[in-house]
């Protein structure tokens, strides 16, 4: 048998190895094993942060429907007056009251609206967990533009109760007549 493999050293009487190459690989197997561990971990905070983004995604999708389906409802026909809102209903209206507090949800004033195909649930794959709303207000009118200015603001969520998104824009529907100043 070939004595030169073995680190050992020679003492006066007997041969004795060290086990500096057992120390050696437990020390790289613990620090391949760290390594591991620490991909792992930062796998799965990437997991969850590609999530919440997806879902708030879905949530600004779902807010910006709702505003649109606002903007769609005042360009057509002849708009009521503006009423004081004091509660959240279904058919559209015109409120002259501000919306008190934008990013304070839930709403307790506007309309909600659901888009076709839309699916509602409190779990499940593809879901939404509430129905999108939005607020129409009426600012004044605009005699430089002719027209009405108005101040949609739309409310969404996304597949759980922490993605949600609300989206605002003022809308102008110009009048036939023109402001001559005489």
């Amino acid at each position: 048998m070939n004595r030169r493999l073995k680190p050992c050293l020679k003492t006066a009487r007997r041969h004795r190895c060290s086990g500096v190459a057992l120390i050696a690989g437990l020390v790289f197997l613990l620090i391949v094993t760290i390594l591991g561990l620490s991909i792992f971990q930062n796998s799965g905070l990437q997991t969850r942060m590609a999530g919440s983004f997806r879902e708030k995604g879905r949530a600004f999708e779902s807010a910006f429907t709702a505003l649109q389906y606002g903007e769609w409802w005042l360009s057509q026909a002849a708009l009521p007056l503006a009423a004081t809102c004091t509660g959240m209903g279904t058919s559209p209206v015109v409120c002259n009251n501000a919306l008190a507090a934008p990013t304070t949800i839930p709403w307790t004033v506007g309309t909600t609206y659901t888009p076709p195909g839309m699916t509602v649930a409190t779990s499940g794959i593809g879901t939404y967990t509430q129905i999108p709303a939005y607020y129409i207000q009426y600012v004044g009118l605009n005699p430089q533009l002719s027209g009405t200015i108005y101040r949609v603001t739309g409310l969404g969520y996304g597949g759980n109760a922490n993605a949600v998104a609300v989206v605002q824009s003022t809308y102008v529907i110009a009048s036939t007549y023109k402001n001559l100043g005489k």
